[in-house]
């Protein structure tokens, strides 16, 4: 794929974006993008935030017709990590940030592979509730997130905390419009 060809250069150009000498790397990005959405972005920022967006894709690669997507993934491992195990779709979908409107397609498909059931709400009958299945806790062994869990687990410890500290940092931010 082309893709993976151009991988190996680009990560090389990232890192040295990244590890210039500060007087160099204070230049603003717009001024090689001529993007104003980006003037106050310094180029070692953006290629860490292009590095992460080259992880979370190739951690995906495998993306096609008849694949789980990335919002199924998302709706998978909030079933399986979550207290309770039976959610309901609105709950999912405030959960990973999206509209009711994909989360339902996103479930649909989820239930015709027969990764999750539907069950009636034993509280409200009208409401109904999610479960993962046997077949999709099996399938989460696959997660395509694992092997990037897998890499940051081999991080020295104080690099992992300062990685987890600093992505939830940039979480909060985002949120909250910092």
């Amino acid at each position: 794929m082309a893709a993976s060809i151009n991988r190996k250069e680009m990560l090389s150009n990232t890192h040295h974006a990244m590890n210039r000498p500060s007087h160099i790397q204070k230049g603003l990005v717009s001024a090689d993008l001529k993007n104003p959405s980006h003037a106050t972005v310094e180029r070692s920022d953006l290629a860490a935030a292009i590095l992460l967006d080259s992880l979370i894709s190739e951690a995906y690669a495998d993306r096609g017709p008849g694949q789980i997507s990335r919002l199924q993934w998302s709706l998978l491992r909030c079933l399986a990590r979550t207290y309770p195990k039976e959610k309901t779709p609105t709950w999912l979908a405030r959960f990973v940030g999206v509209s009711l409107s994909p989360v339902s397609r996103a479930l649909n498909s989820l239930h015709n592979r027969g990764l999750i059931e539907r069950c009636k709400c034993h509280v409200d009958s009208r409401q109904i509730n999610i479960k993962l299945t046997e077949v999709g806790c099996e399938t989460l062994k696959s997660d395509p997130l694992g092997a990037l869990a897998r890499s940051i687990s081999k991080l020295p410890k104080e690099q992992r905390l300062n990685l987890k500290q600093s992505i939830q940092s940039i979480s909060v931010r985002r949120t909250t419009g910092e």
